[in-house]
């Protein structure tokens, strides 16, 4: 696809004499229109970018695009620097994991990299095929978006009453001597590690007392409720762990066993 509307030209920077060279247009027809053959803008960029923070409703929803951060092939196998989802590229800045990808054609380069933790996100576009780095640039601005713009926060919003049988599973809950907070958010249930920050799960009903993680730490893992006699939830099993209402140690008593599902 040729561009329909003016563009910057495209150069090949020599790397010896820093001369340049004009590109020819390249009209990537046939197999190669697959790798990415899309003439696009900084905003149209930006906009990629939210989305591959928040998903779009009648597109992919949100938690389909964090399925598609989840790490599936490590490039870097001794920093753990450089990784890859589902078509998308992780790459770790620092404690932060970036989603995000590079684009090349003749005369041009690009990236994209943003954070789905505070959905903030940097778009570098160069005319030049060749002498520049711009996922480099990318990470430095984002680095500075980090240390000098204010985190963005989402308006509060009241939630609905949670469904019947979900207010007694909320508040304090213990397993292996980890605090562990479950709350009401939304339309769906939250699990914090208290001691962990950021170890939040989020779950959804997977059927009669049983909710799955499907955003979040132990993603795809499942929530069993064990109730008593009278109905009152006594113990769940958190990825098959057991976790009670009172911090206990192993001496103090192995744990049941979950019910099979």
């Amino acid at each position: 696809m040729l561009p329909q509307e003016a563009l910057a030209t495209p150069y090949y920077v020599h790397p010896w004499t820093q001369a340049i060279t004009p590109e020819p247009f390249f009209n990537a027809e046939g197999p190669v229109t697959a790798a990415g053959w899309l003439w696009s803008s900084t905003a149209d960029l930006a906009r990629w970018g939210d989305f591959l923070c928040v998903g779009h409703e009648g597109v992919l929803g949100r938690e389909t695009v964090r399925e598609m951060a989840v790490l599936r092939t490590m490039v870097d196998d001794r920093a753990w620097t450089r990784g890859w989802g589902l078509g998308v590229e992780l790459a770790r800045h620092g404690e932060r994991i970036l989603v995000g990808h590079g684009g090349a054609m003749p005369g041009f380069l690009a990236a994209l990299y943003v954070d789905p933790a505070t959905r903030t996100g940097a778009v570098v576009l160069t005319n030049t095929g060749a002498g520049a780095s711009p996922k480099t640039v990318a990470l430095e601005l984002l680095q500075e978006a980090f240390e000098t713009a204010p985190a963005p926060t989402d308006a509060w919003r009241p939630s609905e009453p949670p469904p019947p049988g979900v207010d007694p599973l909320l508040g304090q809950w213990w397993t292996e001597g980890d605090e562990l907070l479950v709350t009401w958010e939304g339309e769906r249930l939250r699990i914090d590690v208290r001691r962990t920050p950021g170890a939040e799960s989020w779950l959804s009903p997977a059927g009669d007392d049983v909710w799955r993680v499907v955003e979040g730490r132990e993603l795809g893992e499942r929530l069993r409720v064990v109730r008593d006699d009278r109905g009152a939830p006594v113990k769940l099993y958190f990825a098959t762990y057991g976790v009670t209402r009172l911090p206990t140690a192993f001496a103090d008593g192995a744990p049941d066993a979950p019910r099979s599902s």
